[in-house]
């Protein structure tokens, strides 16, 4: 007589997919789910500069620019974006935090394939003393 030495069947007195295979089955479509999100929620950050640069980034994707102040003005909030192919989320400041003025970091996020200019407004009061302008291509 020989024996039978195959693993066994994994099913449910139904013969349904049994518990480990369900389990299996939703590790696969969870892993799946996760790897497909990672790509939208990159972030395309934007280090303190002067201003007046092309930023291109996919539809989904948070646009992260940076702007170091000197004394007591601060740019705007919200920027005036020329165009719905982006969008204003929120502004911070960040550390580190200096005499010489705050740096803040605003937050945009790339709706629709298009291309949007970001004027960031620097403020001393009710007076404009600056304007950074960069062009977001999104593609």
């Amino acid at each position: 007589m020989a024996s039978d030495t195959s693993l066994p069947r994994l099913t449910g007195c139904t013969g349904q997919p049994g518990i480990p295979q369900l389990r299996f089955r939703a590790v696969i479509v969870l892993v799946t789910l996760l790897a497909s999100a990672c790509g939208v929620d990159r972030i395309v950050s934007v280090p303190p500069g002067a201003g007046n640069r092309t930023i291109v980034a996919a539809s989904g994707e948070e646009i992260e620019v940076t702007l170091g102040n000197a004394g007591p003005a601060l740019y705007a909030s919200p920027p005036q974006l020329s165009s719905s192919a982006v969008t204003f989320e929120s502004v911070e400041v960040v550390p580190p935090y200096t005499p010489a003025g705050p740096t803040q970091r605003f937050h945009l996020r790339a709706i629709r394939v298009g291309e949007a200019v970001v004027q960031f407004r620097r403020m001393l009061g009710d007076s404009v003393i600056a304007v950074v302008e960069d062009t977001i291509q999104v593609r």
